[in-house]
Protein backbone atom coordinates (compact mmCIF):
# COMPACT_ATOMS: atom_id res chain seq x y z
CA UNK A 1 0.00 0.00 0.00
CA UNK A 2 0.98 3.58 -0.62
CA UNK A 3 2.29 5.57 2.32
CA UNK A 4 -0.06 8.48 3.01
CA UNK A 5 -0.23 11.60 5.13
CA UNK A 6 2.66 12.99 7.12
CA UNK A 7 4.55 9.69 6.95
CA UNK A 8 4.35 9.77 3.15
CA UNK A 9 5.55 13.38 3.07
CA UNK A 10 8.46 12.52 5.35
CA UNK A 11 9.41 9.59 3.12
CA UNK A 12 9.33 11.80 0.01
CA UNK A 13 11.46 14.38 1.82
CA UNK A 14 14.07 11.74 2.65
CA UNK A 15 14.02 10.49 -0.96
CA UNK A 16 14.49 14.01 -2.33
CA UNK A 17 17.21 14.78 0.21
CA UNK A 18 19.16 11.64 -0.71
CA UNK A 19 18.82 12.40 -4.41
CA UNK A 20 19.89 16.00 -3.77
CA UNK A 21 22.95 14.84 -1.84
CA UNK A 22 23.90 12.54 -4.71
CA UNK A 23 23.48 15.34 -7.25
CA UNK A 24 25.58 17.65 -5.05
CA UNK A 25 28.29 14.99 -4.88
CA UNK A 26 28.26 14.67 -8.68
CA UNK A 27 28.50 18.44 -9.05
CA UNK A 28 31.44 18.31 -6.65
CA UNK A 29 33.27 16.06 -9.10
CA UNK A 30 33.59 19.06 -11.44
CA UNK A 31 36.86 19.91 -9.69
CA UNK A 32 38.31 16.63 -10.97
CA UNK A 33 37.68 17.25 -14.67
CA UNK A 34 38.79 19.84 -17.22
CA UNK A 35 35.27 20.24 -18.64
CA UNK A 36 31.72 19.55 -17.56
CA UNK A 37 31.02 17.09 -20.37
CA UNK A 38 30.85 14.21 -17.86
CA UNK A 39 27.82 15.65 -16.01
CA UNK A 40 25.04 14.31 -18.22
CA UNK A 41 26.16 10.68 -18.08
CA UNK A 42 26.94 10.66 -14.37
CA UNK A 43 23.74 12.51 -13.43
CA UNK A 44 21.77 10.02 -15.54
CA UNK A 45 23.12 7.19 -13.38
CA UNK A 46 22.24 9.10 -10.20
CA UNK A 47 18.65 9.52 -11.39
CA UNK A 48 18.49 5.92 -12.60
CA UNK A 49 19.75 4.57 -9.28
CA UNK A 50 17.46 6.63 -7.08
CA UNK A 51 14.47 6.24 -9.39
CA UNK A 52 14.69 2.46 -9.61
CA UNK A 53 15.22 2.14 -5.85
CA UNK A 54 12.05 4.17 -5.25
CA UNK A 55 10.16 2.09 -7.83
CA UNK A 56 11.27 -1.19 -6.24
CA UNK A 57 10.12 -0.01 -2.82
CA UNK A 58 6.81 1.26 -4.20
CA UNK A 59 6.21 -2.15 -5.77
CA UNK A 60 7.23 -3.81 -2.48
CA UNK A 61 9.99 -5.78 -4.16
CA UNK A 62 11.94 -8.02 -1.79
CA UNK A 63 15.55 -7.21 -0.89
CA UNK A 64 17.09 -9.98 -3.02
CA UNK A 65 14.85 -9.16 -5.99
CA UNK A 66 15.72 -5.48 -5.62
CA UNK A 67 19.42 -6.35 -5.67
CA UNK A 68 18.89 -8.32 -8.90
CA UNK A 69 16.95 -5.45 -10.46
CA UNK A 70 19.67 -3.01 -9.38
CA UNK A 71 22.47 -5.14 -10.80
CA UNK A 72 20.66 -5.75 -14.07
CA UNK A 73 19.78 -2.07 -14.44
CA UNK A 74 23.41 -1.08 -13.87
CA UNK A 75 24.62 -3.54 -16.53
CA UNK A 76 21.97 -2.39 -18.99
CA UNK A 77 22.51 1.29 -18.18
CA UNK A 78 26.24 1.03 -18.77
CA UNK A 79 25.64 -0.97 -21.94
CA UNK A 80 22.98 1.31 -23.41
CA UNK A 81 24.29 4.70 -22.28
CA UNK A 82 28.08 4.43 -22.14
CA UNK A 83 29.04 1.62 -24.54
CA UNK A 84 26.04 1.15 -26.85
CA UNK A 85 28.17 0.21 -29.88
CA UNK A 86 29.14 -3.02 -28.11
CA UNK A 87 25.59 -4.37 -27.77
CA UNK A 88 23.67 -6.58 -30.16
CA UNK A 89 20.08 -5.34 -30.43
CA UNK A 90 20.58 -3.63 -27.04
CA UNK A 91 21.74 -6.88 -25.40
CA UNK A 92 25.19 -6.70 -23.79
CA UNK A 93 27.74 -8.97 -25.44
CA UNK A 94 31.21 -10.20 -24.50
CA UNK A 95 32.46 -7.12 -26.38
CA UNK A 96 30.54 -5.00 -23.85
CA UNK A 97 32.36 -6.61 -20.95
CA UNK A 98 35.67 -6.25 -22.79
CA UNK A 99 35.11 -2.57 -23.50
CA UNK A 100 34.05 -1.85 -19.93
CA UNK A 101 37.14 -3.65 -18.63
CA UNK A 102 39.39 -1.78 -21.05
CA UNK A 103 37.89 1.58 -20.12
CA UNK A 104 38.20 0.92 -16.41
CA UNK A 105 41.81 -0.21 -16.87
CA UNK A 106 42.57 2.92 -18.86
CA UNK A 107 40.85 5.01 -16.18
CA UNK A 108 43.13 3.55 -13.54
CA UNK A 109 46.15 4.47 -15.66
CA UNK A 110 44.86 8.03 -16.14
CA UNK A 111 43.92 8.35 -12.46
CA UNK A 112 47.38 7.33 -11.32
CA UNK A 113 49.27 9.50 -13.80
CA UNK A 114 47.51 12.88 -13.92
CA UNK A 115 46.45 15.45 -11.38
CA UNK A 116 43.21 17.32 -11.34
CA UNK A 117 41.73 18.73 -13.38
CA UNK A 118 41.99 15.64 -15.56
CA UNK A 119 40.75 15.24 -19.11
CA UNK A 120 37.25 13.82 -19.39
CA UNK A 121 38.27 10.27 -20.20
CA UNK A 122 35.60 7.64 -21.05
CA UNK A 123 36.95 5.32 -18.37
CA UNK A 124 36.80 8.00 -15.68
CA UNK A 125 33.23 8.83 -16.69
CA UNK A 126 32.36 5.12 -16.52
CA UNK A 127 33.90 4.78 -13.06
CA UNK A 128 32.10 7.91 -11.82
CA UNK A 129 28.79 6.70 -13.28
CA UNK A 130 29.08 3.27 -11.66
CA UNK A 131 30.10 4.79 -8.32
CA UNK A 132 27.20 7.24 -8.44
CA UNK A 133 24.69 4.51 -9.24
CA UNK A 134 25.97 2.30 -6.40
CA UNK A 135 25.90 5.27 -4.02
CA UNK A 136 22.25 5.89 -4.89
CA UNK A 137 21.33 2.25 -4.19
CA UNK A 138 23.30 2.06 -0.95
CA UNK A 139 21.78 5.32 0.30
CA UNK A 140 18.24 4.17 -0.46
CA UNK A 141 18.87 0.78 1.14
CA UNK A 142 20.27 2.39 4.28
CA UNK A 143 17.41 4.86 4.57
CA UNK A 144 14.46 2.61 3.86
CA UNK A 145 15.43 -1.04 4.18
CA UNK A 146 17.88 -0.72 7.09
CA UNK A 147 15.96 2.14 8.76
CA UNK A 148 19.12 4.27 9.01
CA UNK A 149 18.22 7.58 7.34
CA UNK A 150 21.11 9.54 8.88
CA UNK A 151 23.66 6.92 7.79
CA UNK A 152 22.14 7.05 4.31
CA UNK A 153 23.95 10.36 3.78
CA UNK A 154 27.37 8.71 4.15
CA UNK A 155 27.73 7.37 0.55
CA UNK A 156 27.08 10.69 -1.21
CA UNK A 157 29.11 12.57 1.40
CA UNK A 158 32.03 10.21 0.75
CA UNK A 159 31.86 10.89 -3.00
CA UNK A 160 31.72 14.62 -2.34
CA UNK A 161 34.77 14.41 -0.05
CA UNK A 162 36.61 12.33 -2.67
CA UNK A 163 36.07 15.08 -5.23
CA UNK A 164 37.02 17.78 -2.74
CA UNK A 165 40.20 16.03 -1.61
CA UNK A 166 41.49 15.20 -5.09
CA UNK A 167 40.04 18.11 -7.04
CA UNK A 168 41.88 21.09 -8.40
CA UNK A 169 42.22 24.03 -5.97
Amino acid sequence: PEVRGSEGRAQRLVELTLAGLTVAAVLGLARLFETASFFAAVLTFAVLGHGLAVLCRARRTSGPATALVGGAALVLGVSWILVPATTAYLVPTPATLGEVGRRLGDAWDVFSSVSAPAPVHPGLVLAAAIATYVIAWVADTAAFRAAAPVEAAVPATSLFLFGAALGAP
